[in-house]
């Protein structure tokens, strides 16, 4: 049925009734009316309350996350401090053995700096043999003597090696460099006995040397030495010597002779080899 005909049968229906119930019939529409609008105005209470309830919702799913997140980074971090420790741990165990073996290591260069002393005293008593005593060619300073223990006396009674060590080198000075000295060749492979090579090397730097019978005079210069190598410069003109050119003729030149290059094969107390143009020379101390 269409509208217009329920329309026109609730009409008739109305028309018949008595006026009354008419006005009764509409009040209780419009009461009907006044609650729909009151439920639909609770309803949409409720729906907005629903809908904060949701924002809500999904803000402590999204701190939810965010804590989870932060969880997740702290258990790393503990797992990293966990591996640190003990890593540490590790250090620590390697450092006390390290301790005992610097420990250890003092003795023994105590030791071994009396064993020196012991074999040096034994070299300058006997001079026909060389025990290696005396400074090596590495330049480096000699251990010093161990000093006697706490208790003992002394004004190293109470200080720790190292210590007694660096004071003793402040008051010794300059150490003295093991090749200086005179030294005459002992014997020379390229041209055994032909020369007599005598080689004076002070302490300012200053050379003299003299290969017989090559050389007229001697021969003044300076020398430096530098780990493993000995050059000996001449400083002032000494004699013509003679040369020969491109075509073969003979020429006098006065001036110094060229600076000499020499390795340093071994050095101690009486004993200085050297090697020169491929050949080894042996010097030993008058």
């Amino acid at each position: 049925m269409t509208p217009l005909c329920v329309a026109l049968i609730v009409g008739a229906i109305v028309s018949t009734l008595p006026g009354c119930v008419v006005w009764e019939i509409r009040d209780d529409l419009r009461k009907s009316n006044e609650q729909l609008t009151d439920v639909k105005q609770a309803l949409d209470k409720a729906n907005g309350a629903l809908d904060k309830a949701n924002a809500d919702l999904e803000t402590a799913n999204q701190r939810l996350d965010k804590v989870e997140v932060g969880l997740t980074r702290l258990d790393k971090t503990n797992a990293a401090i966990d591996t640190t420790n003990r890593s540490l741990d590790t250090l620590q165990r390697q450092l006390a053995a390290l301790e005992s073996i610097d420990k250890s290591l003092g003795h023994l260069d105590q030791h071994l700096a009396a064993v020196r002393k012991t074999i040096g005293s034994i070299d300058s008593m006997i001079p026909f043999m060389d025990l290696g005593g005396g400074p090596d060619d590495t330049g480096v300073a000699t251990a010093a003597p161990a000093p006697p223990p706490p208790g003992d006396g002394g004004p190293a009674a109470d200080k720790p090696l190292g210590e007694q060590v660096a004071i003793d080198a402040a008051t010794q000075g300059p150490r003295r460099d093991a090749i200086e000295g005179v030294w005459i060749e002992r014997a020379y492979s390229k041209a055994p006995g032909e020369a007599h090579w005598y080689l004076v090397l002070l302490s300012d730097g200053t050379f003299y040397e003299r290969n017989e019978p090559a050389d007229e005079q001697d021969i003044r210069g300076k020398w430096t030495r530098n780990g493993g190598q000995l050059r000996l410069v001449p400083e002032a003109p000494i004699a013509d010597r003679s040369s020969t050119d491109a075509s073969g003729k003979e020429v006098l030149e006065e001036g110094p002779p060229p600076p000499e290059e020499y390795k340093v094969l071994l050095c101690t107390n009486r004993v200085l080899v050297l090697e020169f143009e491929e050949s080894v020379i042996v010097l030993g101390r008058p």
